[in-house]
């Protein structure tokens, strides 16, 4: 699994927003329109051009010619490539950090927050995680809570989307554990015939400020993620051209 990620520090300029428009589809573009706030229609444009300029190489087709299918949760995938090579991926964001998880095997979700968000880890993890879980949480020093919550909170929603359900599953019906060097693994879960182990999940802080969790099916024995990170995406490729992506694997 590869984790593409990219900045968004400021507000398109023009010339940015109408170079990103110009890649969407028409369905992209009336969800766009139904923003009422400028920088929601900004980062909507330019995520999802980020999506598809990452998806291209790997599937040889220009940017703007990709075309999706949504499940009935909401999570697209690519219509009309070749099944000899499938990919799968995921796209998340907050106002200033967007990810995209690309896979050519099992089925992927991702998801990222900022860690200085203002929330209660103890009444949240009581109301919506495991009982292992918020347990965890309460044992969990005050000092390191905010970030152990976050860890959970992001691992569930990268484990949901990537089965292709996202929030409209229940937090509390299966249990992770969170452990050091970036994993985590699934102990529990109430779906029938669930593998808990043809899951590999990671997680990861690519700055102080943000934590990225990542989930991709692998019946077939553990996976690796590979992340680094791509331009601002607000500034214009050749501002950065010169830069080498920093970039980091987790086993």
């Amino acid at each position: 699994m590869h984790l593409h990620l990219a900045r968004f520090h400021a507000a398109l300029t023009p010339e940015r927003f109408s170079e990103y428009l110009l890649l969407l589809d028409r369905e992209e573009r009336n969800r766009l329109q139904r923003f009422q706030r400028e920088k929601d229609r900004h980062l909507f444009a330019a995520s999802h051009a980020f999506l598809r300029r990452t998806l291209s190489p790997y599937v040889k087709i220009p940017p703007d010619q990709l075309r999706f299918v949504v499940n009935r949760h909401g999570k697209p995938s690519l219509d009309g490539h070749s099944k000899d090579a499938v990919i799968h991926f995921n796209l998340a964001h907050t106002y200033d950090l967007v990810v995209v998880a690309v896979n050519g095997g099992g089925e992927v979700g991702v998801d990222v927050e900022r860690l200085d968000r203002d929330v209660d880890p103890l009444e949240i993890g009581d109301r919506f995680f495991s009982r292992e879980e918020s347990a965890d949480l309460r044992d969990t020093p005050a000092a390191g809570r905010v970030r152990r919550f976050f860890q959970y909170w992001t691992l569930k929603e990268a484990f949901l989307k990537a089965r292709g359900q996202g929030l409209s599953a229940a937090l509390d019906r299966f249990t992770l554990h969170v452990l050091p060097e970036g994993r985590a693994t699934l102990s529990t879960f109430s779906e029938q015939e669930e593998d808990v182990a043809a899951w590999s999940l990671f997680h990861f802080e690519p700055t102080p400020e943000h934590i990225v969790a990542a989930c991709v099916a692998c019946p077939a024995g553990p996976a690796a993620c590979q992340w680094k990170w791509e331009r601002d995406l607000a500034q214009p490729a050749t501002d950065q051209q010169k830069e080498s992506p920093r970039r980091g694997c987790l086993n």
